[in-house]
């Protein structure tokens, strides 16, 4: 059991953001008098009033003595880099360490999802579902819920749906009994020192389990497929014949036509072939197709994926922040057939992009805004692109010039094939920006 192994220990949180906030609050209750250290950059931090809390802030100095820890766990986001890399041994995770807890304390299964894009979406469906059909289940990770805050709750009865983003799994050694991997594409390859390191994280959500667990993949992914063919698991993949895949507007089970992706709510082709890994997923746990066939058909979009944020005038203005590379990007483009504005950039994470700009002159796209960080990279990619190009300095802009171009039963879709961090904190600070500046447009009046 991870928390009865730390009682003697001397343990330092390394980063106190809410993965290791939610997991110091459970030890503290568990053990009152342990005394524990937090080590963060933010010399301001709001600290924990508790007289058995040390701390190390401040950007030069909170990494300097981690040698003198028995345990070391790490923020998500903190990578393990020269900083950590003499101490790997006493690296972990508040992932890994629920993983451990949950293994030494209960009967209760936990599925692991991962994809670069529509992990979020494929955990939340499976939750639904699970929810549904009388489980008990919760959901936790990357989503942004802590899997700590539920640790208590946890017993034999539970299915616990844990999102898991490439920083959980960099140094993960656990297992899943269902790992479910959607897809891979270029991502966070600076944090994982390239592609290969990227893709090695991505795989571990299936790399520890034994031949009695079970990974749900993407059949049609040569990368996944490729990583998944020699681990010791029960390996279901989808997408490709003769298991659940798409064909005539219908999801399929072979030749058997199992629902019209009609009935689904849900737009566009990559998030229904993710469903095909829901659905198989439900088939392992008994679940009902008509169980699963109900969650589909009012299942609407999470925030910041293919949103519909506002309709003026007949126009949809869409959130896809979160479409963070070009392949995201892309495939929400073939989600809609009257795209007349797509609006683009964010910080230059060293993607290529040339079979974006390739997918946009083909689309025959009315008009593209570019905002700054990776504006030229995309610029260059367009360079056989026939309509009219803008560049923006700001979200407000790109705004306004959608408002005065975009006309009829059309879209607006802003999916920037790169992350916010050039401009903005974090993608929800832009989805914020983008929505401001639509209604103060509405408010002055410009929109009509």
């Amino acid at each position: 059991m991870a928390l009865e192994r730390l009682q003697n220990k001397k343990v330092v949180l390394v980063g106190f953001g809410d993965a290791n906030k939610s997991f110091y609050s459970v030890l503290r209750k568990r053990y009152p008098e342990l005394l524990i250290t937090i080590a963060d950059q933010n010399e301001d931090l709001d600290l924990p009033e508790d007289s058995y809390v040390k701390s190390i802030l401040g950007k030069e100095t909170y990494l300097k003595t981690l040698s003198e820890f028995d345990v070391i766990v790490r923020s998500p986001g903190m990578p393990v880099d020269n900083n950590l890399a003499d101490f790997t041994d006493r690296v972990t995770t508040t992932t890994q360490l629920f993983f451990e807890e949950v293994r030494g304390t209960s009967k209760a299964k936990i599925i692991g999802v991962t994809g670069t894009k529509g992990k979020s979406t494929v955990s939340t469906l499976i939750h639904e579902i699970l929810k549904a059909a009388g489980k008990k289940s919760f959901l936790v990770g990357n989503i942004n819920i802590q899997a700590w805050d539920n640790i208590e709750e946890v017993d034999g009865d539970s299915i616990i749906v844990y999102e898991l983003s490439s920083y959980m799994l960099n140094d993960f050694t656990d297992r899943s009994d269902i790992s479910v991997w959607l897809n891979v594409y270029d991502d966070h390859l600076t944090w994982h020192g390239g592609r290969e390191g990227y893709v090695e994280a991505k795989s571990r959500v299936a790399s520890f389990q034994k031949s009695s667990d079970v990974c749900v993949y993407n059949g049609a992914d040569d990368e996944v497929g490729k990583r998944v063919k020699d681990f010791c698991v029960t390996k279901q993949p989808y997408n490709i014949q003769p298991g659940f895949h798409i064909e005539d507007g219908f999801i399929c089970d072979g030749d058997k036509k199992v629902i019209p992706v009609s009935d689904i709510k849900l737009i566009g082709s990559h998030v229904h072939e993710n469903i095909l890994a829901v659905l198989l997923v439900s088939r392992h746990l008994k679940i009902s197709m008509e169980v699963v066939a109900g969650v589909l058909r009012t299942f609407d979009s999470l925030p910041h994926r293919l949103e519909t944020v506002a309709v003026v005038n007949g126009v949809s203005f869409v959130d896809d922040l979160l479409a963070t590379n070009p392949e995201a990007t892309m495939a929400a483009i073939d989600s809609y057939t009257n795209v007349s504005c797509l609006i683009l950039g964010g910080e230059d994470r060293g993607y290529d992009y040339v079979r974006l700009g390739k997918h946009v002159t083909e689309k025959h796209i009315p008009y593209v805004v570019l905002l700054p960080g990776c504006r030229e990279k995309i610029l260059r990619s367009l360079n056989g692109y026939a309509g009219e190009i803008f560049e923006a300095n700001i979200v407000a802009d790109a705004v306004t010039f959608c408002f005065q171009k975009a006309t009829g039963q059309s879209t607006v879709l802003f999916s920037p094939s790169a992350p916010s961090y050039d401009q903005f904190a974090n993608y929800k600070e832009k989805a914020i920006a983008f929505k401001s500046a639509i209604d103060e447009v509405v408010k002055d009046g410009l929109s009509t």
